[in-house]
């Protein structure tokens, strides 16, 4: 699948980035889209409990 999807595609369909941008590019793109978000994380992320209030506080603040 690499070969037949660019950067270019996968950042119009995804949001792409690390842990610690989440909340920011998913508020930019979708707050004026989405009223509710439904986070299906990894285990290693619904386990990191600082990181995971961080997140949904920032999202509810968008």
């Amino acid at each position: 699948m690499p070969a037949q999807i660019s950067d270019e595609m996968l950042d119009e369909w995804a949001i792409v980035g690390t842990r610690d941008q989440l909340a920011g590019k998913l508020a930019e793109r979708c707050s004026d889209i989405f009223s509710t978000v439904l986070l299906d994380l990894a285990p290693g992320l619904r386990r990191d409990e600082a990181w995971l209030a961080e997140t949904v506080a920032t999202l509810q603040r968008a």
